[in-house]
């Protein structure tokens, strides 16, 4: 059996002082609140939050959300049995805390490593000239309402993850989002301190590369009443260089994803990338959206270069 004192949040923060205020409101309106949070922020940044007694913040040389993340978790006690991985961006319902206290304990002693806050998602129905429209998703939406092969959580054999969002049920999945999950310290604990991730500002599929990886032993689900909302980051004048850069290191991490999971393929994964690339570029020139552009072509070249990991 679980009580409150045996949960800790961990916050690893960017320092976005907007975002760290909505998040932090999120958690002192719960109606049941852990024993423990936890707030990482780097070195230098200044913050202040009055309206949590039990909130400790700590400073990290690194600005890395794994690197962030760990460093909170090597903060906690013994009394500490699960961890709830917050990001700074994430508004939790009232409710979601106690609903997660619950669903562990109608999971206590079975075999479930990790369980997913229920990201709750507003519906927008982008046509294909609007630029946060995704063609990705927009294929997968129109395939999986034809055939419903692609379930909420699952890992295709190219590497690529499908979301889940909104659901009603409990829902086994293959991996959790990094920000939104709960993991059970005495399942996951060796694996965490084990494992390496390349000290870089963005850990685009860590989440995947983790949990999966968690997931070959262990089942991982999502609380459905556990739910928690995600305020997307805006970045104003993103440069092109940078839109390239995420496009490369996304490519380069899942290339890596794909190489240490032998169930998986690299040659869908090669062709997918390159079919995603091509539909991509020719879809930023029509709508003359040149981040895009660059985004996807980025992609292409981090098919190329050698993985992140191994250097």
């Amino acid at each position: 059996m679980y009580f409150r004192n045996n949960f800790a949040i961990i916050i690893p923060s960017s320092g976005d002082k907007k975002l760290l205020n909505r998040c932090l409101e999120s958690i002192a309106s719960q109606t049941v609140l852990p024993n423990k949070i936890i707030l990482v922020l780097p070195k230098g940044t200044s913050y202040y939050y009055s309206k949590l007694d039990n909130l400790e913040i700590h400073y990290s040389e690194i600005k890395n959300q794994v690197f962030q993340r760990n460093i909170g978790i090597s903060k906690l006690d013994r009394k500490i049995k699960i961890i709830l991985q917050i990001d700074d961006k994430i508004i939790l319902d009232k409710e979601a805390i106690r609903q997660m206290i619950k669903c562990w304990n109608a999971s206590f002693n079975k075999k479930i490593a990790g369980i997913g806050f229920n990201n709750i998602v507003k519906k927008t129905n982008y046509n294909f000239f609007h630029p946060k429209a995704s063609l990705l998703n927009s294929f997968f939406l129109i395939i999986n309402n034809k055939f419903n092969i692609f379930k909420p959580g699952t890992v295709l054999l190219n590497g690529m993850n499908i979301q889940y969002k909104n659901l009603d049920k409990v829902t086994k999945v293959f991996w959790l989002k990094g920000g939104l999950a709960s993991y059970d310290l005495a399942k996951v604990r060796k694996i965490i301190s084990n494992r390496y991730f390349p000290l870089i500002k963005w850990s685009v599929l860590e989440d995947l590369i983790f949990s999966y990886y968690v997931s070959r032993k262990y089942n991982l689900i999502v609380c459905p009443h556990a739910k928690a909302e995600e305020v997307p980051k805006t970045i104003k004048n993103v440069s092109l260089s940078y839109e390239y850069y995420l496009g490369k290191v996304y490519s380069q991490n899942l290339k890596y994803f794909i190489k240490k999971n032998k169930n998986l393929s690299f040659s869908l994964y090669i062709i997918s990338t390159l079919c995603l690339v091509v539909f991509g570029v020719i879809r930023g020139l029509l709508i003359l959206n040149f981040n895009i552009v660059s985004k996807n072509l980025g992609r292409f070249t981090g098919i190329f270069y050698r993985s992140l990991f191994d250097r």
